[in-house]
């Protein structure tokens, strides 16, 4: 045995596999808006859909933690001058920016949008209580947010396949025609297919996830603990994602007509399964509108100044009355398509970057 190699602890495993899973099991994921987006109005085709962009994710992710491992970049946005160049690495930035201060917006207006759907509660109402919350916890700092929502990730996955799951076994007989009638449907979708729809998918995440999974990579010891975890978090994400989609084309006609479909499946189960997946949206959305934020505010201040204070508090101001002005699924629908068609391009600077930095080292050796 070789007692060279560094060890690898299992609790940072499974704190990044759930700090993955809790930044993508958002109020997208959490309310089932995405899944319908992306997936199910493309029928059984949108299963290829969901393999591709898992695919993505895990190469997109497993660069990002490397990456943030070897560099420890002292400001967030660095990752974009590695990747792109000194001047194309600063627009970039600046792209990520602006979507790391309203893609909270999206989470936010999501828990605004679920507690009215389940109890007539004010939406405004519902996204001041989720802003508040978020920027509280952003005040707190990376090490805690970390461990805050690499807790929460594991839960969210569990309750979505035992909710899923249960509805699934329960309505299989209808899942070859519910995907039939999708395809025919009006359904909103990101993406002009179920190849684009997968790629989307993944797409929104790089440029978002960059700042944020390399500046967590400082919070592990080792760089196969954050390759593990998010080899694991992805797989994790991606059952999830089929038991969902799968239980939705089963009851196409109805999760078509609401704004929250995983909690009108879990309404047609039972009360105690409600309040379980009250439990998982509440959740899922607070872990992924935090990371969105602290990007935002972390590249302007350093942590645990007045400073950093003080954006935090603005940022969640400001966030918390964009919701207030646009539609929770037209702003889902106009943010994940936008920067899923902008992330594109970066997975591919993501490759060249990688790619010259090998061939530097092989020159080197020689």
């Amino acid at each position: 045995m070789d007692t060279n190699q560094p060890r690898v602890s299992l609790k940072n495993v499974i704190k990044i596999a759930g700090v993955w899973i809790s930044y993508c099991i958002g109020s997208g994921f959490a309310t089932g808006q995405d899944m319908m987006q992306y997936f199910v109005a493309y029928g059984m085709k949108g299963f290829i859909g969901i393999l591709i962009g898992i695919a993505i994710h895990i190469y997109v992710t497993t660069s990002y933690m490397s990456l943030g491992k070897t560099m420890q970049f002292e400001n967030p946005m660095g990752v974009f001058d590695y990747f792109c160049g000194k001047y194309l690495g600063k627009l970039v930035a600046a792209l990520t920016v602006v979507y790391a201060l309203f893609a909270p917006s999206v989470m936010i207006s999501g828990f605004g949008a679920t507690i009215n759907q389940l109890t007539g509660f004010p939406m405004v109402a519902g996204s001041i209580i989720m802003g508040t919350i978020v920027t509280l916890t952003v005040m707190l700092g990376l090490h805690r947010i970390a461990d805050i929502i690499g807790t929460i990730g594991p839960l969210l996955i569990i309750v979505s396949l035992l909710t899923g799951g249960i509805y699934l076994i329960g309505n299989w007989e209808k899942l070859k025609a519910g995907a039939l009638a999708a395809e025919d449907m009006d359904l909103l979708s990101i993406g002009d297919n179920w190849f684009m729809g997968g790629v989307y998918f993944a797409t929104w995440a790089p440029l978002m996830a960059a700042p944020f999974l390399t500046t967590t990579a400082k919070t592990i010891d080792t760089k196969k603990e954050g390759i593990t975890g998010m080899i694991v978090g992805n797989v994790g994400y991606m059952f999830a994602v089929f038991i969902m989609v799968a239980a939705f084309l089963c009851d196409i006609e109805g999760v078509s007509k609401v704004l929250v479909p995983t909690l009108y499946l879990a309404q047609q189960m039972s009360p105690f399964l409600t309040v379980l997946f009250i439990g998982v949206i509440i959740l899922g959305i607070y872990s992924s509108a935090v990371p969105g934020m602290f990007t935002f505010v972390a590249t302007f201040a350093k942590e645990k100044t007045k400073r950093y204070m003080m954006i935090s508090i603005g940022t969640g101001i400001f966030v918390t009355i964009v919701t207030m002005l646009i539609p929770f699924d037209f702003l889902t629908n106009y943010m994940f398509t936008v920067y899923g068609a902008l992330g594109l391009p970066f997975i591919f600077l993501i490759a060249f970057a990688q790619i010259r930095t090998k061939l530097a080292k092989n020159k080197v050796m020689k």
